[in-house]
């Protein structure tokens, strides 16, 4: 491979277009996927929302598995017909995300959008009720993997490759500022 000599008599591989391309885009690939995490983990609980991971198809394609839906806190006489709530039954059981179908006494009916029936008993609401406010398809499986081990992993490799290429860039500037000619 040829190289290029330096003013200080360092040599170094020319970076090509196609190599400072796939720096760039390797970069802005790692920033991406720091920047959606962040976006979708901590702003939100800062505004009080919460995200929550689709686990089931219940929803069918209005909120398919996989994603993230953010939901945020709203008094529950507020719920109304139509919209996604989050419940968290008492028995321990996964949250459940349905739409409600009507309002009764008491609370709310709900069923998934992909369900033949409304689910069979209502469900009370005092307080505060969880709304879905927005969802992220496909989000939700990058979050399950940063609750492993493996996926802190990849955040760190890509953590690491932006640092690194942001170091690199900066060598490789540096060594052609060095490289000019010194006018005599």
């Amino acid at each position: 491979m040829p190289t290029t000599s330096t003013a200080r008599g360092r040599h170094a591989p020319p970076a090509g277009p196609v190599a400072r391309l796939a720096s760039r885009l390797g970069g802005a690939l790692a920033l991406a996927v720091l920047a959606t995490t962040f976006g979708l983990l901590v702003v939100p609980r800062a505004a009080g929302w919460q995200p929550i991971v689709v686990t089931s198809g219940s929803m069918g394609a209005a909120v398919p598995t996989g994603s993230v839906v953010l939901v945020r806190p709203v008094p529950a006489a507020a719920v109304r017909v139509g919209e996604v709530l989050l419940m968290r039954r008492g028995d321990g059981a996964e949250p459940v995300l349905h739409r409600v179908v009507e309002r009764t006494a008491t609370g709310v009916r709900t069923k998934g959008d992909a369900n033949p029936a409304a689910d069979p008993a209502p469900y009370p609401l005092r307080g505060t009720a969880w709304v879905a406010a927005l969802h992220v398809p496909w989000a939700g499986y990058g979050v399950a993997a940063l609750r492993s081990a493996t996926g802190w992993a990849v955040v760190a490799l890509l953590v690491a490759a932006a640092v690194g290429q942001a170091v690199v860039g900066r060598v490789r500037r540096a060594r052609r500022a060095d490289a000019q000619p010194v006018p005599a």
